[in-house]
This record gives structure tokens, C-alpha cells and sequence, in this order.
């Protein structure tokens, strides 16, 4: 059997102010997972448990819902660990590429309707903690970013949707 199953999960809801936009693409800011606090799957990412993915692997894909059969849905251009989790800054081609999927989630997102980001990932360290049987998620090989419609990790969000009108985020209700 030639497939790998990919673990989903942390998914973190976008904040306002996260997107922004130029000429040819939406630019989203936000965090893909957050460190140390349980998500509805019973993990907890513990810091640290991407940098040697990050490092070995590199950035990872931009999908739709986990959709790993369809191409990526634009591109992750920064993606670092700091004291809250795992941010990340992609862009998407406003006009999709033709892909009128792509447009959709475009609209969606400068509407607020599509907020969530989730990751996925394999386990490569991990334990069980005493306390609540939570799994600690240590070290995890990254493959993708996926902007979701329902999040599993309530704390993890969007930030930012810019792009070079003005240098300012689109306002987001």
C-alpha cells in the first residue's frame, strides 16, 4: 500500500484583520496550530514540535479541507514556531488560476465566512500525559496547512488577509 495516512488536527479559527490583498493575490496571516492547549482530538502540541519539519521538510502545502488529491489551493511563503504556535503567512491568486473553487474560498475569506485553519501532519514523538491522557504531540512531520470550514483547535486563528492596497488589512466583520 503505496498511501500515507496523514493525521489532521489542531484546527485554529482565523482572527480578524488576516487577510489583505493586492492586484493578484490574497495574502493570510495566522496561526495553523497553537502550543499547549487540548484540541477536540485530545492533542496538545508542545513547542518545538515543528521546527525540525520546518527545517528538514520545509514549508508545507496550501489545501482546502485536507484535500490532498487536488492541487494546492495557493502557497505558504513563511512559516515559523513562536511563544503561541505555529503562524504562517500564503498567498492565493485572487482570480483562482481559473479555478473557480479558489475564487470562492477567496470571497469567502474576504467575507469572514471561511475562518479556520487545521493542519496536517504525521506523529513522530509523542506520549501520553498522566493527568487527562492527552497526547503530547512532540515532534510532527508537517505536509500541509488547510483552510477548513470546522475547527478542532478553538485557539488557533487567522490574523491577518493583506496585501498592498494601502498596506492595510481589509476591514473584517
Amino acid at each position: 500500500d503505496t498511501t500515507m495516512r496523514v493525521e489532521k488536527g489542531t484546527t485554529i479559527d482565523l482572527e480578524a484583520k488576516a487577510i489583505a490583498e493586492s492586484d493578484d493575490v490574497l495574502t493570510v496571516e495566522g496561526y495553523a496550530s497553537t502550543f499547549n492547549n487540548v484540541d477536540h482530538g485530545g492533542d496538545v502540541v508542545v513547542p518545538g514540535a515543528f521546527k525540525k519539519s520546518l527545517s528538514e521538510i520545509g514549508l508545507p502545502m496550501l489545501l482546502w479541507q485536507h484535500k490532498m488529491d487536488e492541487p494546492p489551493i495557493g502557497s505558504v511563503i513563511e512559516a515559523k514556531e513562536d511563544s503561541k504556535g505555529l503562524w504562517y503567512k500564503a498567498e492565493i491568486p485572487k482570480d483562482g488560476g481559473g479555478d473557480p473553487l479558489i475564487k470562492r474560498i477567496v470571497g469567502g475569506l474576504k467575507r469572514r465566512a471561511i475562518k479556520s485553519n487545521s493542519i496536517g501532519y504525521k506523529t513522530a514523538k509523542s506520549e501520553r500525559r498522566k493527568s487527562d491522557n492527552a497526547r503530547m504531540l512532540r515532534e510532527l512531520k508537517l505536509y500541509e496547512i488547510s483552510l477548513v470550514n470546522l475547527p478542532m483547535n478553538p485557539e488557533a486563528s487567522v490574523d491577518r488577509v493583506k496585501g498592498l492596497t494601502g498596506f492595510q488589512a481589509l476591514p473584517l466583520v
